[in-house]
């Protein structure tokens, strides 16, 4: 709002002025809003896409067997229980890298680094180095850091890719079974069949298909 107490002091070239920057400024106000809607709407998502990523990783890793590797000097092998040390506590609880260094720390040198997946927690990479005398230099904890960040990218690909599969084959054992149903040509066989599919597809179940009877039993 722009007065004046003397009066005619706004020509018309100065109101039409006025005019303009106040729809300048309503156009700024406006996008500023729509920005800050954009901006919420972003988080919202993010946020969303985060809930449903940690719920697909924890039913994935509940029915994974392959809790991980270890690779030594004499080779590598699968791991049978996760394991269990200090410093791997303390990295999945802070998100954070550890480092330890052999000379200042009674323990062997160690790099810990977190696998995150979108900000999300979803394993550690654990490095220790041959000798107690090691000092890790920036060079090999970025090195380490970099693999970490590939590494979850390769893994959410991986189980992308499992998860399709399975897709897939479960579609499958559905069309074969529902192609047998469909080939039926009386009511005795399409019975008979879906039982007998279904029995071929779930090894050692029980099938029963009854209809339901008129009096609600």
């Amino acid at each position: 709002d722009v007065q004046s107490v003397k009066p005619g002091a706004f020509t018309e070239s100065d109101a039409s002025l006025l005019g303009i920057l106040a729809e300048q400024v309503a156009t700024a106000i406006e996008n500023a809003r729509l920005f800050n809607q954009m901006q919420q709407a972003r988080e919202e998502a993010e946020a969303l896409y985060a809930q449903i990523q940690r719920r697909e990783w924890s039913t994935f890793a509940s029915r994974e067997t392959r809790i991980g590797y270890r690779q030594t000097a004499t080779g590598g092998k699968r791991l049978l229980k996760p394991t269990e040390t200090d410093e791997i506590r303390r990295a999945l609880a802070s998100g954070q890298v550890i480092v330890l260094d052999g000379r200042e720390n009674k323990s062997q040198p160690t790099i810990v680094v977190p696998v995150k997946l979108r900000g999300q927690i979803i394993g550690v990479l654990n490095i220790k180095a041959p000798t107690k005398d090691r000092k890790w230099n920036q060079d090999e904890i970025n090195l380490a850091q970099a693999v970490s960040d590939r590494l979850a990218l390769a893994l959410d690909n991986a189980r992308l890719l499992l998860e399709s599969q399975r897709r897939a084959a479960k579609e499958a054992k559905i069309g074969e079974v529902s192609a047998k149903i469909g080939a039926s040509i009386n009511m005795r066989n399409v019975l008979q069949t879906a039982v007998e599919e279904l029995g071929r597809a779930l090894p050692g179940s029980e099938v029963l298909i009854q209809f339901e009877s008129s009096d609600g039993v």
